[in-house]
């Protein structure tokens, strides 16, 4: 890093390659370059980040509360598509839809689960 009396205000980084429109003065990276988890990358080099998690290219991750499945493929370009739900519940179970997942569960007892017995 070298120090410029009139830097970009943000400074650059992955999220905004360019920096903001406002002026500062401080240490940035070399031209073309962004500062991520303290050391200056290329763009390409960029990571991906969720939820303060930095990925690779490469890694996959899971958006929980998006209900998506997602690649770093670089660059700091990240690719989901929405998660596959795959749930095949025994012939004593019920499919159940819980809010705030993503697939629903198999149950078990369910009868007593939906008419618990009285006291």
């Amino acid at each position: 890093t070298s120090f410029m009396a009139k830097g970009p205000k943000p400074a650059p980084s992955c999220e905004k390659p360019n920096g903001g429109k406002k002026a500062q003065a401080g240490c940035f990276c070399p031209e073309g370059e962004m500062l991520e988890d303290g050391k200056c990358v290329s763009l390409e080099n960029c990571q991906c980040e969720y939820a303060g998690q930095l990925y690779g290219a490469g890694d996959k991750f899971e958006k929980g509360a998006e209900c998506k499945t997602c690649k770093c493929v670089g660059g700091g370009v990240e690719e989901c598509e929405d998660k596959a739900c795959t749930v095949e519940c025994g012939d004593d179970e019920i499919e159940v839809s819980n809010e705030g997942d993503c697939c629903p569960t198999c149950q078990a007892n369910w009868v007593e689960a939906v008419n618990p017995n009285p006291a």
